[in-house]
């Protein structure tokens, strides 16, 4: 829908690229999926949680790494801002 709205083609590509844009949709995803659950239950619930958080971040780097995305003020604040708070939170005494 968005790609439609900002005025894209969605159309005249072939077989070959959507099998592999569905394909590549699905096992990114399931195993994402798949992967988190699976973790979620072999690890503490908090601990889960905040490296969940991590990807957020990693996501920033990894953009900037392998896709040449700069690094904008905004994203490096927000990026400071969710190590803190995992920080913040890791280091707080256990209840």
């Amino acid at each position: 829908m968005a790609a439609a709205a900002a005025g894209h083609a969605l159309a005249g590509f072939s077989g070959r690229a959507w099998l592999s844009l569905v394909g590549l949709g699905l096992v990114v995803h399931l195993l994402a999926w798949l992967l988190n659950s699976w973790g979620l239950g072999h690890v503490d619930t908090a601990f889960g949680a905040l490296g969940l958080q991590g990807q957020q971040v990693a996501t920033l780097f990894l953009a900037a790494w392998l896709l040449a995305e700069p690094i904008r003020p905004l994203g490096l604040v927000g990026g400071v801002l969710i190590v803190a708070g995992i920080v913040a939170v890791a280091s707080s005494p256990k209840r």
